[in-house]
């Protein structure tokens, strides 16, 4: 039986349900990461010198984002990954190489790009109480 457990990347209750999971005592953990993301949350963030303008924004976005939540994007993952290695569970990487999403990008017609780094930028600079969107984030399977 395949189970899903619907993770958000900046949510302290993300290791609670990761936590929870594993006590289900899984076979697999299905993470929806690829090799590469996977070794940067590894390496702690450290930047290579060949990350595109899009990759440096984004980070900084994630730093923005994690240092008002508390918690930094990705590391729920980086729990999920560690606690199956620490309980010799197998892990399994889904998610298509991040490079390959960032070349298909530049397909994208720069009207979109703007409306999207637009709509970003009001949803993070407008106050829009507490309200966090439960259906965003990550899928952490088990």
């Amino acid at each position: 039986m395949i189970k899903l457990y619907g993770t958000s990347h900046v949510s302290h209750e993300s290791i609670s349900v990761i936590d929870r999971a594993f006590e289900e005592d899984p076979d697999i953990v299905a993470l929806e990461l690829d090799p590469v993301r996977l070794e940067a949350l590894m390496s702690d963030g450290e930047r290579k010198d060949n990350s595109t303008v899009f990759i440096t924004l984004l980070q900084k976005f994630q730093e923005y984002v994690g240092n008002k939540t508390g918690l930094m994007p990705g590391e729920e993952m980086l729990h999920a990954y560690n606690k199956a290695l620490n309980n010799d569970v197998d892990v399994a990487l889904v998610d298509q190489d991040i490079r390959i999403t960032v070349e298909r990008l530049k397909d994208v017609r720069r009207k979109e790009k703007v409306k999207a780094v637009f709509s970003t930028l009001i949803g993070v600079l407008l106050p829009f109480g507490d309200k966090r969107r439960k259906d965003s984030g990550t899928c952490f399977a088990a």
